[in-house]
């Protein structure tokens, strides 16, 4: 018997979080090298503007899985956190 928790519904719109997690990350990584090869290259204006979409995408990806942990939580220990 399964709990309510192991709801198909469930699992579908956690595989969309990770997915956006996953192309968050991607996308962070590949902002960064790019940046470093513009760096790399003495353009140095470029190579700001790409870092800072990097951590921009990175810190997207961050959230992703914030909002993935606290989803995973039931409304009983919300409402017992917000109690104490």
């Amino acid at each position: 018997m399964f709990s309510a928790g192991n709801s198909q519904h469930e699992r579908i719109s956690r595989s969309k979080v990770m997915t956006a997690e996953r192309v968050f990350t991607i996308l962070s990584g590949l902002f960064l090298l790019c940046a470093a090869a513009l760096l790399w290259w003495n353009n140095l204006t470029a190579a700001f503007v790409t870092a800072t979409l990097g951590i921009v995408a990175w810190f997207l990806s961050f959230r992703a899985q914030v909002r993935t942990r606290v989803a995973a939580e039931s409304p009983i220990e919300r409402d017992e956190d917000i109690e104490d």
